[in-house]
């Protein structure tokens, strides 16, 4: 079996990685044979195409625009079908990768797989954190009948997408899969280390990449309505990415 996978993770092309995704990925390859792997870069990235495995490729789309992403993603799976068909496209979300993987499967005839790692449909608050988003779930409910399946992450999501109509039979709860065993062991000496850094104080801890979907904003804004409240906690947030220095301000602010 042959896959394509529509992705916005740039780590999945030679992009810098801030989690597991590269290990995960070279997991799923096991099952394979081939799983080709286009995601949008910049033209200033100019990254070559991205060897995860002997069969797992990785290509970016060196995109002059943003906009001309979906344009460069169908040139390279052009390129990708002659050489290795897929069987399944895989979408990371129903909309810019979903549009794209729709029009890769009118053109390579190959099945469609659209995901949803979020709570989008029926959701009024996401729809007010951009003025896009309402384009976005426009499209998104264009693609989500057309395709040929749809994963979602839980089963609440699973409920909001049937109650459009769309067949549950084709609906599948997978949330992403976790490794447990990285958490079997602990650092006591560490843990102790931690604490006394915050006097023992409680904390809440959010471990993850410092991303605009991780929404820590608000987050932060939520500590410090309860933080008079809550004088034997902490928030801690671990991690890195290109909201660190924005939310770094925030916290000082």
């Amino acid at each position: 079996m042959n896959i394509l996978m529509i992705s916005l993770d740039k780590a999945l092309v030679g992009g810098k990685s801030l989690g597991d995704a590269v290990e995960r990925h070279k997991k799923y390859g096991a099952f394979v044979n081939h799983l080709d792997i286009i995601a949008p870069t910049s033209r200033k990235d100019n990254l070559p195409v991205f060897k995860m495995a002997e069969n797992i490729s990785g290509y970016p789309s060196n995109s002059f625009f943003k906009i001309f992403f979906i344009f460069d993603a169908i040139r390279i799976a052009r390129k990708i079908i002659k050489k290795n068909k897929p069987d399944i496209i895989v979408c990371q979300e129903p909309f810019i990768t979903g549009l794209t993987g729709w029009i890769i499967k009118r053109i390579s005839g190959a099945k469609l797989q659209v995901n949803f790692h979020g709570d989008f449909w029926g959701n009024k608050n996401w729809l007010k954190e951009n003025k896009l988003n309402f384009l976005f779930l426009l499209i998104s409910k264009f693609i989500v009948p057309r395709a040929d399946a749809v994963r979602v992450v839980s089963q609440g999501i699973k409920e909001k997408v049937m109650r459009t109509g769309i067949d549950q039979g084709k609906i599948y709860v997978i949330p992403t899969p976790v490794d447990l065993k990285k958490f079997e062991y602990k650092d006591q000496k560490k843990v102790d280390e931690i604490k006394q850094s915050v006097d023992n104080k409680k904390i809440i801890l959010y471990v993850g990449r410092l991303s605009k979907e991780k929404n820590l904003g608000m987050l932060i804004n939520a500590f410090e309505l309860v933080s008079n409240s809550l004088e034997n906690c902490v928030l801690m947030i671990v991690g890195d990415g290109i909201e660190r220095e924005k939310l770094q301000a925030q916290v000082l602010k």
